[in-house]
Parts: structure tokens; C-alpha cells; sequence
């Protein structure tokens, strides 16, 4: 199915992901931040290899936190267990860019571990695309990400974290969390990346 990047509540793939909205729902869960919370999340369904068949959200907490996550594994193979128990990507508030509201998130890639389980690991552009099977950066572009790069670049950031990959977007952009989510957790556990 061709992308439908005029309607930002459109169908669109990924590699070899097919990314189709399913709707809102609300729902009660840990934010990031570990505080129980209510939201709403705007669910997607992916579809892809391998009998890959997930519902993911881009949750928006009532305490104002976002996050992206697996809601349901649907009948996915085993190793997307984990992305229903954690591996989350928050979102963060960045400031404005572009005259808009600007969020940021950080660009860890999911890598399979003992057991089928997975834990999200600092990475490279490079990896990321291997992981991915594609330009990670071009897509996330393509979305609408205003820059990816390092914290360092990107924020302007000199602590610990300045090294690590992160992507800077609209926070108004429903497609950008969400492919970023792809890209970095379900494409590398389905192409069997391993730590």
C-alpha cells in the first residue's frame, strides 16, 4: 500500500513494515517517569515478517508525560514479549524550533539478549540502519524530524548522555514517534540484531 503522507492519520510503511492507524483509546499504566497515570493513546498496527503483528500507542498522560509502547503483541512471535513489559521510548519537551513546539526523543536500539529478551543500547547511525534495514536518518527526515543527530549536536549538550542519538520533531508530528519506535525496537528484534 502506498504511503499517504498528505494525511497525517494516514497508512504508511517502513522497510518492510506496514504502519496502519487503529484509532484512540484510553489507557492506565507506569509513564516513564514510573508514576501511575491515565492517557490517551493514539493506537497504530503493524504488520511485517515473520507473522510480526503489533497494536503500539504514542500515549499522552494526563501528568503530561508521552511515551511510545506495545499495548499488544497480538500473535507476534515471543521475542516481542519484552516490548510489552518495557522498553518504552519517552518523549521529552524540547523548547521551540521553527516556531513550533519541539519534542526529543532518544534513538537507543533494541538488541536481543538470552531468552528472547531485549534491552535498548546506546548505538551508532550505522547501527542503527543495519538494525532497521534502512536509513534510519532519511526516514525520520522524510516524517518530519526537524534534525537526528547526537544530544551533543542536537541539544547542545555537554553531560554524559551527549554521545547518544536523538531525534528532534513537531510535537503536533502523530508519525514520527511511532516510526522512530519501529526503526529502533521492532526492526532490530525482528532482524535478529543481538548485543
Amino acid at each position: 500500500m502506498p504511503d499517504d503522507l498528505s494525511s497525517p492519520d494516514g497508512p504508511f510503511d517502513l522497510g518492510e513494515f506496514h504502519v496502519e492507524p487503529a484509532g484512540e483509546r484510553m489507557e492506565k499504566g507506569e509513564t516513564t517517569g514510573r508514576r501511575r497515570a491515565v492517557g490517551r493513546a493514539v493506537v497504530y498496527r503493524f504488520r511485517g515478517p515473520g507473522g510480526v503483528d503489533l497494536d503500539v500507542a504514542d500515549v499522552h498522560w494526563d501528568n503530561l508525560e508521552r511515551d511510545v509502547r506495545v499495548l499488544n503483541r497480538q500473535a507476534s512471535p515471543q521475542k516481542f514479549d519484552r516490548l510489552c513489559h518495557g522498553l518504552r521510548m519517552g518523549i521529552r519537551w524540547y523548547g521551540l524550533r521553527n516556531k513550533r513546539v519541539a519534542v526529543s526523543i532518544e534513538l537507543r536500539q533494541a538488541r536481543l539478549l538470552e531468552n528472547d529478551w531485549s534491552r535498548a543500547f546506546k548505538t551508532s547511525l550505522e547501527e542503527l540502519d543495519q538494525g532497521a534495514g534502512l536509513d534510519v536518518r532519511a526516514e525520520l527526515k522524510r516524517l518530519g524530524a526537524f534534525e537526528v543527530g547526537t544530544r551533543q549536536i542536537v541539544h547542545r549538550e555537554d553531560g554524559p548522555r551527549r554521545n547518544f542519538f536523538c531525534a528532534l520533531f513537531d510535537e503536533a508530528n502523530s508519525r514520527m514517534p511511532i516510526a522512530a519506535y519501529v526503526l529502533t525496537r521492532i526492526a532490530p528484534i525482528d532482524r535478529g540484531i543481538e548485543a
